[in-house]
């Protein structure tokens, strides 16, 4: 089951991380990206609850790194006219130091 769990999960990050790129790539319709940010809370959610599972898979973990990415390369991590900050980057990814991001 846990297999299944982690295989899913996986599959969602991979999807999420083609869509972030689409957008990106996509410069005739520049507000697609900025419609997506709606979504971005809970692309971050998913990548800490990878970060939080003990049982989570090396492939599981790259996929989460991968969207992490390409959420920053997208929309980066701060504002600097406003001095916002991006969306919140999970700690604990950081911490499975034998896997590379």
């Amino acid at each position: 089951m846990m297999e299944y769990y982690n295989d899913l999960r996986e599959g969602i990050l991979e999807a999420y991380s083609e869509i972030v790129q689409g957008f990106m790539e996509d410069e005739d319709t520049p507000g697609q990206k900025e419609a997506l940010r709606q979504y971005l809370h809970q692309m971050i959610q998913l990548i800490a609850s990878v970060s939080a599972d003990r049982d989570k898979t090396d492939d599981l973990v790259k996929c989460a790194c991968g969207l992490l990415g390409d959420i920053v390369n997208s929309y980066g991590g701060i504002n600097a006219e406003s001095g916002e900050q991006g969306p919140g980057i999970p700690y604990p990814l950081r911490k499975d130091k034998k896997i590379k991001c």
